[in-house]
């Protein structure tokens, strides 16, 4: 009779994981999708212009959403802005084993490292906790931050040479009428 339970019970068992499977599955793959044509991003990345240049092309950017702002919030907007070097000099891409990190280095640096799609707290460059998802899409690597104020997603694309990566940065945010767009090349180091 012992036996007969012991044989229903891993059934019952074997029923309830397989029909877990898919989902187990999902999240496996999920983690370790980093596959070798991702792979190729890996490497540090230096901006390939002349900083000021790069400076320049983000804040012309910034000023075009900040003139759409009332005007009385235009001074605040553009002092706030102005306080940080917006250029970010250096970019390091590191995978392993489903795990992306991102290491931007400029008048402020900051490592990011989640799991491939799945979300997670980090402290941004302006030292708040905001979600984070990094992922690989048809696209390219995309960073997804989402604060309390807005959102900024980064795409990086490698280009077809594997020695250029395009960086394309929009940011939105209720407080502004329009966002935040602009585009940067690195140089693979």
């Amino acid at each position: 009779m012992g036996s007969k339970y012991i044989l229903l019970a891993g059934s019952i068992i074997l029923g309830l994981l397989a029909s877990f499977l898919p989902e187990i599955a999902q999240a496996a793959n999920s983690l370790s999708s980093v596959s070798k044509g991702d792979a190729s991003y890996a490497g540090t990345y230096v901006y390939g212009e002349n900083p000021e240049h790069g400076r320049a092309l983000v804040r012309e950017a910034m000023s075009k959403a900040i003139n759409q702002l009332p005007v009385a919030f235009r001074g605040l907007a553009s002092r706030r802005l102005a306080e940080v070097d917006p250029l970010i000099h250096r970019i390091v891409i590191e995978l392993h084993e489903g795990l992306i990190s991102v290491r931007v280095m400029g008048e402020r640096s900051a490592s990011f490292s989640t799991h491939q799609g799945l979300t997670e707290k980090v402290t941004n460059l302006k030292g708040k906790q905001v979600d984070l998802t990094q992922s690989f899409t048809d696209q390219g690597l995309e960073q997804l931050f989402v604060g309390r104020r807005g959102s900024s997603r980064i795409l990086y694309t490698l280009r077809a040479n594997g020695q250029q990566l395009l960086v394309s940065t929009v940011t939105t945010s209720p407080l502004l009428n329009a966002p935040i767009s602009y585009q940067l090349l690195y140089v693979r180091q």
